[in-house]
């Protein structure tokens, strides 16, 4: 059952992230699918506390996106699609999340700066990185780490 979940989580992360690429967005509905999934889950699979735990986590993860947000640091979909990823891991991962996406940002800005500084067409003005790459790579990598370990 839980190989399942995984691969459900799997699915609508990596859609998160393909759609981002291609469209620069992420849709309001994949990240609400990802939210009621995720705490329906932690309902299912364990008791209150472990719903809570993880409800803990998508709540101080929808704060910090939407901080991030008004910072201008992240798009409106990122913002929305880190805390969906979140309510899926518990509390005690948050920093484990943090770092995952923090790691796997850096390794998409660089590899949108050789993309940039390779590319025959240059677009002026800023670079929009589809950053739900990064989110949906970091959540992966936890989710990964907590079903083998």
């Amino acid at each position: 059952m839980q190989f399942a979940a995984l691969a459900i989580f799997a699915a609508l992360a990596l859609a998160g992230a393909w759609i981002d690429i291609a469209r620069r967005t992420i849709p309001n509905l994949l990240s609400l699918t990802l939210i009621v999934i995720g705490l329906t889950w932690a309902a299912i699979a364990g008791d209150l506390a472990g719903f809570l735990d993880q409800g803990g986590h998508f709540l101080a993860a929808l704060a910090i996106g939407m901080a991030m947000f008004a910072i201008r640091a992240w798009g409106g979909g990122d913002a929305k699609f880190y805390p969906a990823i979140a309510a899926w891991i518990p509390l005690d991962h948050a920093i484990m999340l943090a770092v995952a996406i923090a790691l796997a940002g850096g390794i998409l800005v660089g590899i949108y700066a050789l993309l940039r500084r390779f590319s025959q067409t240059r677009a002026e003005g800023t670079l929009m990185l589809p950053y739900g790459v990064a989110i949906a790579a970091g959540g992966l990598v936890i989710q990964g780490k907590m079903l083998l370990f």
